[in-house]
């Protein structure tokens, strides 16, 4: 994954959270939903927020590989020099 769209892909999850953070302040709860546009939207924030969590781990586990593979790298680099 190229830093660029690691980067853009942060940018992204952390635009809907935020967006979806201010969305759910005015949630009302689903009893009180009358119309379908409201049950449409409120199901519209919820995948949203569950593919940006999905979106933030996989960026984590890509990160937790990427320093393991720095660390493998410099660990043969030290070797190489030895």
């Amino acid at each position: 994954m190229p830093t660029r769209n690691a980067a853009a892909d942060v940018l992204a999850a952390v635009a809907v959270l935020e967006s979806a953070k201010a969305a759910c302040a005015h949630l009302c709860s689903p009893g009180q939903m009358r119309r379908h546009s409201d049950m449409l939207t409120r199901a519209r924030l919820i995948h949203a927020v569950i593919r940006s969590r999905a979106q933030f781990k996989a960026l984590h586990e890509r990160s937790i590989d990427l320093q393991a593979a720095l660390t493998r790298f410099k660990q043969r680099r030290e070797a190489m020099r030895a």
